[in-house]
């Protein structure tokens, strides 16, 4: 965001390179550019840095996100078994294990509920089964 906005500003200004190196000059170097790779290395290295940079920040702000849903989950179940448990129903509990976050853990979450509720439907057909021999 920072970055869009260092494009934008310098843009709309008629400024020497100097300048607009100064200007810029401490934002590479908070994201850990160093001077000499500023000022004496290939130039598409800033642009490099700065994809890091985008790239980092959307991570750390995935990251959030998910810390989120785990509070939002656990606050939720404490007040529901609080207030809007019912008496006699088991208390709901927090989740058993994390979310998840890529690809291959989805597949494999989906391929774990496919084999549960192949396995109810098995159960369920042996009773039916039973039910009218």
């Amino acid at each position: 965001m920072e970055s869009q906005f260092l494009e934008e500003e310098l843009s709309t200004q008629n400024k020497s390179y100097t300048e607009i190196f100064k200007e810029v000059l401490p934002f590479y170097i908070s994201i850990g550019m160093s001077i000499d790779q500023f000022y004496n290395q290939d130039v598409t290295l800033a642009t490099v840095y700065r994809k890091a940079y985008d790239i980092k920040n959307e991570r750390d702000n995935n990251q959030l996100w998910l810390q989120g849903m785990y509070i939002y989950d656990a606050i939720s179940t404490s007040i529901y078994n609080a207030f809007c448990r019912k008496a006699g129903q088991q208390a709901a509990s927090y989740t058993s294990k994390p979310y998840p976050i890529n690809q291959k853990q989805l597949e494999e979450d989906h391929e774990k509920t496919v084999e549960r509720e192949r396995a109810k439907a098995k159960v369920w057909m042996e009773n039916w089964v039973n039910a009218y021999k």
